[in-house]
């Protein structure tokens, strides 16, 4: 290959700029051979970087298939060519003005445009090979020349000489009329509204510029001219002549049925009327309707109604009208004062149903409103009372804060409250989206304190703990069963019930046999794959409502968008066959403005998404948003923290005084590190992975912080776990995470801070807790976690309050890791009620628990059944 060389070697694209001038030398370099096929399927990570120049290959081998389904291609002796006229020549231009010069170092001597004719030649002969005949059935010249054709194994050169001159002779005026770079082209020129005559024209297109069009008959080389319009020909009988040619209405008609794609697919330009490149479609709007079932305002009611038809600007078309196009039975008709052409099929269809009396659910039609809002029609009141209902602007029902509910939901909660009830109401599945920390929880617990139940939440495994400890703070009222773990039962005389999306799919025909008031489907990410057991399960259950909570309607693409709205409101969106094609192809891999908007239109009213950085929403900003995240224990920790807390508590009964009072603090040092991770409480140095439920957690919650771009900061007790963490958590997410303990020194301290305080610093930085609890600036965070518990407010408030200070401008979350059913939520619970212990622990942390009696000291460390992940 011939390369930049300085000094007799070849230069590294990156040492451009080093010293001495740069030659293009010979030099011989390891090669691959690979496949157009290879080129178009390899992935793009197989161990390598890609080059600039395999970028450009991979690129050029697409339009080879391009070209190839265009049929712009010709025959050569063996394999095929391909063939640039219209616009083919500027997708020429633009790929030879992106090719790499590293492109022709294997043969330089050949021009860009060559080697790159040459390289779709090559791929254009490889796409067409076809499995191969038996050499003894190759009887005449032409079967053996369609066999080079499609293996792309040369033929005899002595054995096609006559046939290969006719094919040359018969490609020519493809190419080039005489020796101009023309081809042939042809134009629709219609007349007025009152005249007869249209004009079918040949003409001759520069391949230069595609802009430059000359009357055929006005050609040099007549006789080129003629043989090309004998091609065309072929495809279009009414190209009789070089001159312009008369056609008739139902000529006109024919031609653009048929005539002007064969031309267009064989690689001819076609000049038509604006209004001709399209069929019209007439659209069909209800009206007239009535109800025909009544079960009051429900998306099931069903009414009867007639459609009216309407042109594609929403133009409605009289009687008149319309039978004027029935008579006419023609692909081109003039109408409202300018022609117009129709798919005759579906012009036959459409004026069928306009024939008919139809059916549909409220819902059905409110869907078909949305989807096109100028065809609305002749609405019943029930459907205009909906669609005012789902306008952004819509006021909604005024509903007060219910009375069982304790705490005081903010104005733009009580609206969410009204939001979910509205539609509920009407028989529509809502998805409360709102950004993590704006109290989803509480806005779906008022909403249930509205409704009969029996509920049903169905959330994480490691957030079933949190519901169960929210309906407790903000409906007391409410009863509460857990159906999960080893034993579980399920009680439908409860209020409400929380589960797991583990559990659903386990126990799917147990949970179908109630009928729920209210299916509340938390996290609701994790349903995105409509085929998981899960998934399916979900939609098996009875619901007079469902409701959906996320903080990520869409996760990867808008396919997950299709799974959400389904299981809330089947068939909204279509099948998913249906989706697919009309949203999610030309969205993900078009980029069609169009169909995202309408997408926007059938999805948006249906999702209630607020932000914390929304306008007004909480016009107090900065502020403070503490949250509860229950931790399950894996089966390992669960083991470990019996048999520990059995053996601890017998020592602990059988001392007194100072030696009581250092096992029961040596004791609920263990059970903090246990509650952390096993390899924590063993300190053995073994593997974190999988092996605690707050770890789990962990991820879960960093992996959600690092989607959004936002920073945290991560607390524990102990440093030297933080060490095992930072590698752990780095390796897990592949986010640079810092560290900073007691035995960091001032200036690395000082240095630590300002990294992460730098705009583009590390996501994460865990902090041990006396160490990184007081004296630093970390406003750069909006998330602090507490993974272990100091059990003193006061502590927890001032480490969380190196995040929130003066400079910050954005709602801090402090997240404050709880094991379930271990002494960690015991003694949450204390601090969170009026007891006097509560006061105790307030003023002295947990060295307020050695005071307790051993009765009281057993039943607040004693592991509870519901401690365990499913």
């Amino acid at each position: 290959m011939r390369l930049p060389t300085r000094g007799g070697k070849p230069v590294d694209a990156g040492d451009r700029a080093g010293r001495g001038a740069l030659l293009l030398e010979q030099h011989q370099v390891p090669a691959r051979r690979v496949s157009a096929a290879w080129l178009l399927s390899a992935p793009a990570d197989e161990g390598y970087l890609e080059s600039s120049d395999l970028r450009f290959w991979r690129a050029a081998a697409r339009y080879a298939v391009a070209l190839m389904l265009r049929q712009s291609v010709l025959p050569a002796a063996a394999g095929w060519t391909p063939l640039f006229r219209g616009s083919e020549v500027q997708r020429r231009a633009w790929l030879l003005a992106a090719m790499p010069a590293a492109c022709r170092c294997a043969l330089p001597e050949r021009s860009a445009g060559q080697t790159l004719d040459h390289f779709l030649g090559q791929c254009l002969t490889e796409l067409a090979a076809l499995p191969q005949p038996p050499a003894g059935s190759l009887v005449s010249v032409h079967d053996r020349w369609l066999q080079s054709l499609t293996s792309g194994k040369p033929p005899d050169p002595a054995d096609l000489p006559g046939l290969m001159l006719e094919v040359e002779r018969w490609k020519q005026p493809l190419r080039l009329v005489g020796d101009a770079r023309v081809q042939l082209a042809v134009r629709l020129r219609e007349p007025d509204l009152y005249a007869a005559e249209w004009l079918l024209e040949p003409l001759l297109q520069s391949l230069d510029d595609p802009s430059q069009l000359l009357p055929a008959a006005e050609a040099p080389h007549r006789a080129t001219a003629l043989a090309a319009l004998g091609q065309a020909a072929a495809l279009c009988p009414l190209l009789r002549s070089l001159e312009p040619i008369a056609l008739s209405l139902p000529q006109v008609s024919g031609f653009l049925q048929s005539d002007a794609a064969a031309l267009t697919q064989a690689g001819f330009s076609v000049f038509l009327p604006r209004w001709a490149r399209q069929p019209a479609a007439l659209q069909l709007r209800p009206k007239a309707a009535a109800m025909k079932s009544s079960s009051g305002l429900s998306m099931h009611d069903v009414y009867s109604f007639r459609y009216a038809a309407t042109l594609p600007d929403g133009t409605p078309l009289t009687e008149d009208e319309i039978h004027q196009l029935a008579r006419a039975k023609q692909t081109v008709v003039a109408l409202r004062g300018q022609w117009m052409m129709f798919d005759p099929a579906a012009l036959d269809r459409t004026l069928r149903e306009l024939e008919k009396a139809h059916t549909a659910t409220l819902g059905e039609m409110a869907r078909d409103a949305l989807d096109v809002p100028h065809l609305q029609g002749e609405m019943p009141p029930a459907l205009q009372n909906v669609l005012e209902l789902l306008r952004p602007s819509a006021a909604l029902p005024p509903i007060p804060q219910p009375a069982g509910f304790q705490g005081q939901l903010r104005s733009y909660q009580l609206h969410g409250l009204q939001w979910l009830s509205a539609l509920t109401r009407v028989g529509l599945g809502p998805c409360l989206a709102d950004d993590m920390g704006l109290g989803k929880t509480a806005q779906t617990i008022a909403f249930l304190l509205t409704r009969p139940g029996p509920h049903l939440i169905i959330s994480p495994t490691s957030v079933t703990g949190n519901w169960q400890a929210e309906l407790a703070r903000f409906a007391p009222s409410l009863s509460v069963g857990m159906f999960q773990g080893p034993g579980r039962q399920l009680q439908p005389e409860c209020d409400v019930t929380v589960t797991s999306f583990a559990l659903v799919a386990r126990d799917a025909e147990q949970l179908a046999k109630v009928r729920w008031s209210t299916v509340v489907v938390d996290e609701a990410q994790f349903i995105k794959n409509p085929n998981t057991r899960a998934a399916r399960a979900l939609r098996a259950l009875q619901a007079e409502a469902r409701v959906a909570l996320t903080g990520t309607p869409v996760e990867n693409h808008v396919g997950d968008l299709w799974s959400l709205i389904d299981y809330l409101n089947p068939r909204w969106l279509g099948t998913q066959a249906e989706f697919r094609r009309r949203f999610h192809t030309p969205i993900q891999r078009e980029g069609d403005p169009e169909a995202l908007d309408r997408l926007r239109r059938l999805t948006s009213p249906l999702i209630l998404r607020r932000m914390k950085t929304d306008p007004g929403l909480l016009p107090e900003l900065p502020d403070k948003i503490e949250l509860k995240a229950f931790c399950p224990l894996t089966s390992e920790q669960a083991t470990l923290y019996q048999a520990t807390v059995q053996q601890a508590l017998d020592d602990i009964e059988s001392s007194e005084g100072v030696e009581r009072k250092g096992r029961v603090l040596a004791l609920l040092g263990r059970l903090k590190q246990l509650c952390n991770h096993p390899a924590q409480f063993l300190g053995d140095g073994s593997s974190l992975e999988g092996r605690s439920g707050k770890l789990n957690r962990l991820l879960e919650l960093l992996g959600e912080i690092l989607e959004r771009g936002e920073r945290c900061l991560i607390f524990t007790q102990f440093a030297v776990f933080g060490e095992a963490l930072r590698s752990y958590l780095e390796s897990r997410l592949g986010a640079s995470t810092l560290l900073l303990h007691g035995g960091t020194s001032a200036s690395a301290r000082t240095e630590l801070v300002r990294q992460f305080q730098e705009p583009d610093g590390p996501p994460f930085m865990i902090l041990s807790l006396k160490a990184g609890g007081t004296g630093l600036n970390l406003t750069a965070a909006n998330h602090v976690i507490h993974f272990d518990r100091w059990w003193n407010p006061a502590v927890e408030n001032q480490a969380t309050d190196r995040a929130f200070r003066m400079g910050q401008k954005r709602s801090v979350l402090v997240h404050k890791f709880v094991c379930r059913g271990t002494v960690e939520e015991q003694i949450d619970a204390i601090l969170e009620s009026k007891q006097t212990l509560a006061a105790s622990l307030h003023a002295g942390g947990e060295a307020a628990v050695v005071n307790l009696s051993n009765p009281e000291l057993r039943d607040l460390l004693q592991l509870r059944s519901d401690a365990l992940a499913e």
